[in-house]
């Protein structure tokens, strides 16, 4: 709710203020979930991929992007996450500039005190599908992400091809996980399907490798 007169803008420009905002999307699943593995048969070239039934998807958001606030380190990347400051009582999200903001039937619009606030909230979402999951032949430390998007891009241009157009419920993210006794981590790609509990198109693609491999 706004008064009409702040609500009115003007239409003889289309500048706007972007916002940019942190968000990481987290992969979390078991081993049995695991349907089927394979890599590459040489000690060389550490690739491999792996078709999981259920995995469990979470979309944080941390809040604004800034240089300032507390590092926060999750899922092995360190960042300052300020999150967001809202009003327990109404959930109006209160701006950078301190100006304080309640919803008109709000009960501490007369109130200045710390605890009328929540701070350093994060904001999410989840849902379980399936997915793909693919070990790069690199390290998290020395992955050039000019390689890696070059890589998503292959992937996703094979998929067109395969299936005859885009399939755009299937989407890629990164992810890693700690390597024993190494400072080293795993670097992944993670092809997953936006629909809840898939569509099976990765299950069908995951029948034989050398589907995937048509893809490659």
């Amino acid at each position: 709710s706004t008064s009409a007169r702040a609500s009115r803008i003007a239409d003889d420009r289309d500048e706007r203020t972007p916002l940019f905002f942190d968000r990481q999307m987290l992969v979390d699943f078991k081993g049995g979930d695991v349907a089927a593995a394979w890599k590459l048969d040489t000690e060389d070239v550490p690739f491999g991929f792996e078709f999981l039934r259920k995995v469990t998807f979470r979309d944080i958001n941390f809040g604004e992007r800034s240089p300032f606030g507390e590092q926060v380190s999750i899922a092995g990347k360190e960042l300052p996450r300020t999150g967001f400051k809202l009003c327990r009582y109404c959930g109006k999200v209160q701006g950078k500039n301190g100006k304080v903001k309640h919803a008109l039937t709000c009960t501490a619009r007369k109130k200045e005190d710390d605890s009328t606030f929540l701070t350093t909230l994060y904001l999410y979402r989840d849902f379980t599908s399936e997915a793909v999951r693919f070990l790069l032949p690199v390290s998290s430390l020395v992955a050039s992400e000019r390689v890696i998007n070059s890589f998503i891009a292959a992937l996703q241009l094979g998929l067109r091809l395969r299936y005859g157009g885009a399939v755009d419920h299937l989407r890629i993210t990164t992810a890693d996980e700690p390597s024993p006794d190494s400072v080293f981590r795993k670097k992944y790609l993670v092809l997953y399907d936006t629909v809840p509990g898939g569509t099976g198109y990765l299950k069908d693609l995951m029948k034989e490798p050398s589907r995937l491999m048509e893809v490659f």
